[in-house]
Order: C-alpha cells, then sequence, then structure tokens
C-alpha cells in the first residue's frame, strides 16, 4: 500500500471476471410503474377544473378537454400541419439565431481578452443551473 485508500498495483483477474458487473450492481430492468400517472393525471385535473371555476384566463390556458377537442379539429380540416410548419420554423430560427449569437461572441471572446473577461462571468452564471439540472445529480429529466 502506498498510503491511499485504495491500491494504485493491477488486479490479476481470470479472463473470464474481466468487464463483468457483479451481480448485486447490475442495473436491472425496471418496469413502470402506474403510481407514476398519479402527478401528471392529478396535474390535469385539476388544470381542468381551474379552467372551469374560470380561475385561468382561456387566452393563455384552455382546458384541457378545449384543447384535445381543437387538436381533433385541427387534424380533421388538416389545418395542423400549417400550425406545426409555423412552429417548427420558429424553433428552427430561434436555434440558428441562438447558435450564430453564440458561435459569434464565442469567436470575439476568443480573439480578444478584454470581451472574455467581460463575457465569461455571465456565460459561467447562465451555464451553472442548466449544467446542474442537466447532469442528472438531482435524478429529474434533462431539460437543458
Amino acid at each position: 500500500m502506498n498510503g491511499l485508500a485504495f491500491s494504485l498495483e493491477p488486479i490479476d483477474l481470470p479472463r473470464s471476471e474481466i468487464g463483468t458487473v457483479p451481480k448485486q450492481r447490475q442495473l436491472r430492468r425496471r418496469r413502470m410503474s402506474p403510481v407514476g400517472l398519479i402527478v401528471p393525471l392529478s396535474a390535469l385535473v385539476l388544470w381542468e377544473i381551474a379552467a372551469r371555476l374560470g380561475w385561468l384566463d382561456r387566452t393563455i390556458a384552455s382546458s384541457p378537454i378545449a384543447v384535445l377537442g381543437e387538436i381533433g379539429t385541427q387534424l380533421a380540416t388538416g389545418q395542423i400541419w400549417v400550425h406545426l410548419w409555423a412552429t417548427f420554423v420558429r424553433v428552427f430560427s430561434g436555434f440558428a439565431l441562438g447558435s450564430l449569437v453564440a458561435l459569434t461572441l464565442g469567436v470575439i471572446s476568443g480573439i480578444i481578452p478584454i470581451i472574455y473577461r467581460l463575457l465569461n462571468p455571465t456565460i459561467q452564471a447562465i451555464g451553472s443551473p442548466c449544467s446542474f439540472f442537466g447532469s442528472g445529480s438531482l435524478r429529474l429529466p434533462k431539460f437543458f
């Protein structure tokens, strides 16, 4: 031992054990439990109740039943494809514009040190929460 909590010396393993994971550490395939549907279904029910009681402005958040009815109407008339295309164009345009701005600022800050010193704290502040929530450290779905 070299004073560390672990040894840096190689361990001789039989060929059959190389690359295998012990049984107790193997990941088990998990079945989806219906318990996981309680929260989203409850949210939909509360949303519907809030919409029917007039707690929500219909121009901002219609009821789930009204939304499903409108989707059915849009599918029947074929108008949904027009709206989906408009959404795609907006999303792609936003991504392209954001990428262009980020690439431009990245190149400029790589060339001019004062710009780097000006922008870096803000970029780090924006990136930190995104990397924290997206890293899996909270066991949340990766949104960022």
